[in-house]
């Protein structure tokens, strides 16, 4: 019954993606994933949401307990078990299910994107074999073995260590690009809102200015009827010289016809 159980279509629509597009029946799981016990619901809880957990859980792989050798089934299979035992609705009395399910969501679906599960494969793969040749170089050295393991654990502790550490040094240089990122966008917002300012500041100065300009202008002209009692005259604008000439001559400050000269010619 769907209505009894929320999550039937949910878990179903993950078994059949793969299946509707392809239009067969696959069966590729790893049998030492299927196999894999998972422990209990708190045991999930406190280990997807502990202390530094948003540190702890950049590997995707990790967060699935899973290797890089896990097939789209295995992933699928893997998430169907933890939303089991941390999805929200299965689990209401526990406040910290809801954050435990998110951070298996966004495991799942970074693997789920082809390119992102390849960089992070291509991450883990680069990190195990530069810890390998170091824990080489250190016995070549003349290291005791057991005291490589004392210093730094056995190797897939160590290589496990080394790849939450290279996966925090990538999340932080994206936080310092997109702080960057980020101050530059501010910076030019501000230059910009600046212009804006002052464009605005020009424009009302200016418009105080001829409204001052205009205002003087109508109290000297008030204070000249005041004083003559004759509305102060408007300055002539130049005119063309009217007058009767001697044939021939010019007038001064006047335009000639542009086709005299053909007249003449004539």
């Amino acid at each position: 019954n769907e209505e009894a159980d929320p999550l039937l279509s949910f878990f179903s629509e993950i078994d059949g993606v793969t299946a509707k597009k392809t239009g067969a029946k696959l069966n590729n799981k790893t049998d030492k994933y299927t196999a894999q016990d998972l422990g209990k619901t708190d045991d999930q809880i406190k280990r997807l949401v502990g202390q530094n957990y948003k540190w702890k859980n950049l590997n995707p792989f990790d967060v699935m307990m899973l290797d890089t050798d896990a097939t789209i089934d295995d992933i699928k299979t893997r998430y169907r078990k933890l939303s089991a035992l941390v999805h929200p609705d299965k689990h209401l009395k526990i406040i910290r299910a809801r954050d435990a399910f998110e951070e298996v969501k966004t495991a799942y679906q970074t693997l789920m994107d082809k390119e992102r599960k390849n960089v992070c494969v291509s991450t883990i793969e680069a990190v195990r074999l530069r810890t390998a040749k170091e824990r080489a170089k250190m016995l070549a050295k003349g290291m005791d073995k057991h005291l490589l393991e004392a210093q730094f654990g056995f190797q897939d502790e160590h290589c496990k260590r080394e790849v939450m550490k290279e996966f925090a040094a990538i999340e932080m240089r994206r936080r310092e690009t997109e702080e960057h990122m980020q101050a530059q966008r501010e910076r030019e917002q501000a230059t910009e809102e600046e212009e804006k300012e002052k464009l605005k500041k020009d424009s009302e100065k200016e418009k105080t200015w001829n409204e001052d300009e205009g205002r003087e202008k109508r109290i000297d002209h008030w204070r000249d009827f005041n004083t003559t009692g004759k509305t102060p005259k408007k300055a002539k604008m130049w005119k063309e010289e009217e007058r009767n000439l001697p044939p021939g001559a010019r007038k001064k400050f006047a335009i000639e016809n542009a086709n005299d000269y053909k007249k003449n010619w004539k």
